[in-house]
């Protein structure tokens, strides 16, 4: 496509021309050494260790953490780990009931593979049980959220 003055002229914080050439890979490359350091927090690393993994430094790791948006952005992506795996395990909870009445059957002594299946099965059943607990809570912080938007319109007096 050619370059267009006219085009981007209602565009002003975005770089064109030559500048874009200049500026767009360093904003990708800062982009995803953010990234990276928020993968390496939710993933449960120290700011040293996010900082060490995304190329950044400390302070920035300790800034990007004390943004209230990265703080949501780590906890969705944690969310979001936590019910792929617990999909993985209730994925397993039908092996593993069929592993424990194997060897209940068979009558081998597999204390691993026991050990093992009647985790799987204790998980499944944890996570049912705290399932409905859990979107509760969910639901009462989005209440709350709209509330306190409510209460911040009233005093600002923007109803």
């Amino acid at each position: 496509m050619k370059y267009n003055p006219a085009v981007t002229a209602d565009h002003d914080d975005v770089p064109s021309g030559p500048e874009m050439a200049a500026e767009r890979p360093a904003q990708l490359d800062r982009d995803s050494r953010r990234h990276r350091a928020i993968e390496a927090l939710a993933a449960g690393c120290s700011p040293r260790e996010a900082a060490t993994r995304a190329g950044v430094t400390e302070r920035s790791v300790r800034r990007y953490k004390s943004d209230p948006a990265v703080a949501k952005e780590i906890d969705t992506i944690r969310l979001e780990r936590h019910e792929q795996t617990m999909g993985l395990i209730a994925d397993l909870a039908p092996l593993a009931a069929r592993t424990m009445r194997d060897v209940m059957t068979d009558g081998e002594r597999d204390s691993d593979r026991v050990r093992a299946a009647t985790n799987i099965l204790k998980l499944s059943i944890d996570h049912q049980a705290l399932q409905p607990l859990a979107d509760r809570l969910a639901a009462s912080e989005t209440r709350t959220i709209d509330l306190q938007q409510q209460l911040d319109d009233i005093t600002s007096g923007t109803t």
